[in-house]
């Protein structure tokens, strides 16, 4: 068999090299913690005067690390952001830095903002209208991102909301943009969406995966939760929503079952402000209901579910990638109870019946069609170590 190579985790640029690792720890060889835009980013503000920064999407922590001298703050969306950036600091011997989920307000201490563009326009346009909201008119402010991810809605949201912007030449197919904050504050709004067979009402918050429709995966899901055998639950069920984005899968469960004690877990700070907007409005005082901004499970306490329902992510960033996935489910055996199970929706090209065999002693198949399958796992194995 071919041998595979180890991932490239050292990292050189014009501040020093430095040792960085992705996360989750088990991923591709070819993926690597930065790329090109962090690397220009990094070598453009090396050669300009030093100034308190604030970091904004700095996907594993290539920009906090490398500019540490500089004392960054980081104010992020993505839970591994902040745990990326705290191991990496780590790794190479660095004191931690501030770091500040997006359901808090971005610091005004910054004398800069160095942000990498995010995957959704409609998160940029509300980090950036946040940033106006909250920093002095005229901060200047550094975009950069892979031209091949840059998008003409991305641009129209940069020369909509930032004053003198200046792009860059383009390097290693990167390329940044100079600019400053304005007075452009107004924050962008969306329309509720209304799921009638569950009579939910969702408030998607901007950079929410799939915010103008169901996501047809969990519309797949949806359609089986009614057939679900629950003769195996207790009678106040602990049940996770993981990666739970707006969260209608928590939702649609509590409507059909108003005892369960629910947790709705995500990365995503965007998804955590519309699934407790979402919860707040199609809640009653009797549900029981807890939020958690949260890398997939970890620090979760062991044995601590009956059941998770689970529309894994199969995008990293950019990436498209099966590695998330296979974390969650290595983490969700050792949270779930001896009896406890798993239902999962994928699509179907993923192979993802085969990968859970590895975490679960039974998958069977609920649904399949064209497109997406419906899992449900049970009798989850027995951790072996921190090994999957």
């Amino acid at each position: 068999m071919p041998e595979i190579s180890a991932p490239d985790t050292q990292f050189h640029c014009a501040t020093g090299t430095f040792t960085l690792h992705r996360l989750p720890e088990r991923h591709h060889p070819a993926l690597r913690a930065w790329d090109a835009a962090d690397d220009y980013l990094i070598q453009t503000l090396h050669a300009t005067p030093k100034a308190p920064l604030l970091l904004v999407n700095d996907a594993f922590g290539a920009l906090g690390v490398a500019l540490h001298a500089r004392q960054p703050t980081l104010w992020y969306d993505s839970a591994v952001e902040a745990d990326a950036l705290e191991g990496n600091l780590r790794r190479n011997n660095l004191p931690d830095l501030v770091r500040v989920p997006q359901t808090e307000l971005p610091p005004n201490s910054a004398a800069q903002v160095v942000l990498k563009l995010p995957r959704s326009s409609a998160l940029l346009d509300w980090q950036l209208a946040q940033l106006n909201q909250h920093l002095p008119v005229g901060t200047p402010i550094l975009l950069a991102g892979m031209l091949k991810h840059v998008t003409p809605a991305d641009q129209k949201v940069m020369q909509a909301r930032l004053g003198n912007l200046q792009a860059s030449r383009i390097v290693r197919k990167a390329r940044y943009w100079q600019a400053e904050t304005t007075d452009a504050t107004d924050l962008p709004t969306t329309q509720p969406l209304v799921i009638d067979d569950f009579q939910l009402t969702l408030h998607n918050h901007p950079g929410v995966f799939s915010p103008r429709r169901l996501d047809p995966g969990a519309a797949c899901l949806l359609q089986h939760l009614t057939l679900l055998d629950i003769a195996d639950l207790p009678a106040q069920p602990r049940v996770i929503d993981l990666c739970c984005g707006n969260g209608v899968l928590g939702l649609a469960w509590l409507r059909l079952h108003p005892e369960t004690q629910m947790t709705f877990c995500d990365a995503s700070a965007a998804a955590i402000s519309s699934v407790q907007a979402s919860a707040q409005h199609n809640l009653g005082a009797e549900h029981q209901w807890f939020v958690v901004l949260r890398d997939g499970l970890q620090h979760a306490d062991p044995e601590s579910a009956d059941l998770i329902l689970c529309n894994p992510p199969f995008h990293q960033s950019d990436t498209v990638t099966t590695d998330v996935a296979q974390a969650l489910f290595h983490q969700a055996r050792g949270v779930l109870t001896a009896t406890g199970s798993m239902v999962v929706v994928a699509n179907r090209h993923l192979g993802y019946h085969q990968l859970m065999k590895s975490y679960f002693r039974s998958v069977t198949t609920l649904s399949s069609d064209k497109r997406f399958v419906v899992l449900l796992a049970k009798e989850p194995r027995p951790l072996k170590g921190n090994a999957y």
